[in-house]
């Protein structure tokens, strides 16, 4: 019977054995599971982050190329704008009036107002790339001075085309519009 209850006892400590090997086994498969499922989520991560860089450098991107585009209307306008105050002076006469140097020279300082934006914006209008290491918070700072910069330049444009359509008329009118 003895004999009996050691055999016993090693069948019991060699499964005992048998049971802690086999656990060992599966917590290193689950830890290896753990460490693929972090490094997944990682890589998520940092993809998700890059998605939203590509996102932010495109719309810069694009908000600066617009300010480079306003800025040529701009120059097109403006020249037409000062044009028709010569044409306008001309036709009534005050073609040496001091009020055409002040039209003029309002009309040149929007025009070097929308330069001055373009020039910065140009810096950004080919895909930003000088920003792609730069923190997203640079990245946002540069987009948010750039949409500004496109709200100022359509403003710019909307107005000299208004003054533009306004001359023209007074133009075909024969207005005096120079005092």
């Amino acid at each position: 019977f003895w004999c009996r209850l050691g055999n016993m006892e090693n069948f019991n400590n060699t499964l005992s054995l048998i049971a802690t090997i086999a656990s060992a086994i599966a917590g290193a498969y689950a830890a290896r599971a753990a460490y693929l499922s972090a490094n997944s989520a990682l890589e998520a991560q940092k993809s998700a982050g890059d998605a939203e860089l590509r996102a932010l450098l495109r719309e810069l991107s694009s908000a600066s190329s617009r300010v480079v585009v306003e800025e040529s209307r701009i120059q097109i306008v403006g020249n037409d704008v000062k044009r028709a105050y010569r044409t306008l002076a001309m036709h009534t006469g005050n073609s040496t009036n001091s009020n055409l140097a002040l039209y003029v020279a309002e009309t040149d300082k929007k025009m070097i107002t929308a330069t001055e934006l373009a020039k910065d914006a140009a810096l950004f209008s080919g895909g930003a790339k000088s920003l792609r290491l730069s923190p997203l918070e640079e990245i946002e700072r540069v987009l948010s001075r750039q949409i500004e910069a496109l709200h100022i330049v359509q403003g710019i444009r909307d107005e000299l085309t208004r003054e533009h359509l306004s001359l023209e008329s007074d133009i075909r009118d024969n207005k005096p519009a120079i005092q």
